[in-house]
């Protein structure tokens, strides 16, 4: 009898603590998800403590470069996140130096960490716009969650050399709404950005997502274009849009044959190709080792024009970067 009382008082005190443990960890998740709204988009303005010049001026030939770089939480070409420390620490310094290389006015980077367990809780965004020279950060999460023992944030940002005077965050359609409440979902960032001119130019750092079909992301391009589409100064969009234009080999299409590119630049007057080079001859973006596909783009309307686009080499992530110049004309 009093052996069956122990057992009985043991169990109930292992039951009082399971319990006690698991208030906790979720009442700490209940209010990183009540919270998140206050993180989902915060800008910084990082100082002067760069060689690259921070407040920069279009170019004598009136040139503005544009870089879209999904970075795939410094894994490399890796599968998995959880790379070793060393490694992932050393690809993202590689990647601030391309990113000097590309000398580029602003920078949309996708699936960057800002605390994250699997990459040491580091903040990527910072560390990249700090190595590369980047005066102003613009932080956007997609996925936010928070427990006393794993944290999992991430999404865009957007490098800029020249003063980010306001932003607005753009919703998207969700994947799941059960996904969607608790943890987040794919969204996308408009910056007003000021030029040494004066004048203002929005750029769109934008992630839409992967999964399900590609009517999605048709919805995803349509919740852009109704924002874009009250601006009147030239409008960048840069970016994994995870799309292909029907034109293109890869290209997933929705019931009405079309895909989420094709609707930008139909339906909203975007420039998806410079001029002399073949619409159906853009290179693949992704996987870099084998670029079958088109996915990474900078696309712009409006009173600016794309120039030249380029995509380059690079082992650095699962995406090759984009690179394009764009000419500014009477930005406002």
């Amino acid at each position: 009898m009093m052996r069956w009382l122990k057992a009985r008082r043991r169990l109930r005190l292992f039951l009082c603590a399971f319990l006690a443990a698991f208030l906790f960890v979720f009442v700490w998740y209940a209010l990183g998800r009540a919270t998140s709204a206050g993180r989902t988009v915060r800008v910084f303005d990082c100082g002067a403590g760069s060689d690259v010049a921070v407040i920069g001026e279009v170019s004598v030939d009136g040139l503005f470069r544009v870089v879209a770089y999904n970075i795939a939480h410094g894994r490399g070409v890796g599968d998995s996140n959880w790379s070793e420390s060393r490694a992932r620490d050393n690809r993202l310094s590689d990647i601030a130096s391309l990113l000097r290389e590309f000398d580029a006015d602003v920078v949309v980077l996708n699936e960057v960490d800002f605390s994250s367990i699997w990459s040491g809780h580091q903040n990527q965004a910072e560390l990249i716009a700090e190595e590369a020279g980047y005066r102003y950060l613009v932080e956007q999460m997609n996925i936010d969650m928070t427990s006393p023992f794993a944290t999992l944030r991430f999404g865009n940002a957007v490098l800029s050399r020249h003063p980010i005077k306001k932003v607005m965050l753009i919703d998207l359609p969700g994947y799941a709404g059960w996904e969607t409440l608790l943890a987040g979902k794919k969204r996308a960032v408009l910056c007003e950005i000021e030029l040494a001119d004066g004048s203002r130019l929005h750029v769109v750092g934008a992630h839409f997502d992967t999964r399900g079909d590609e009517s999605i992301r048709v919805d995803s391009a349509r919740a852009l274009a109704k924002v874009v589409g009250e601006l009147e100064s030239p409008v960048v969009i840069a970016g994994d849009l995870n799309s292909t234009p029907s034109v293109l080999p890869g290209a997933r299409l929705d019931s009405d044959s079309r895909t989420a590119v094709d609707v930008l630049v139909a339906d909203c007057g975007f420039s998806r190709a410079a001029p002399g080079r073949a619409t159906d001859e853009v290179a693949g973006t992704f996987p870099s080792w084998e670029p079958t596909r088109t996915i990474d783009w900078v696309l712009v309307n409006g009173s600016g024009e794309l120039k030249h686009m380029e995509v380059y080499d690079s082992d650095l992530s699962d995406h090759l970067p984009v690179v394009a110049d764009i000419h500014i004309n009477h930005a406002r």
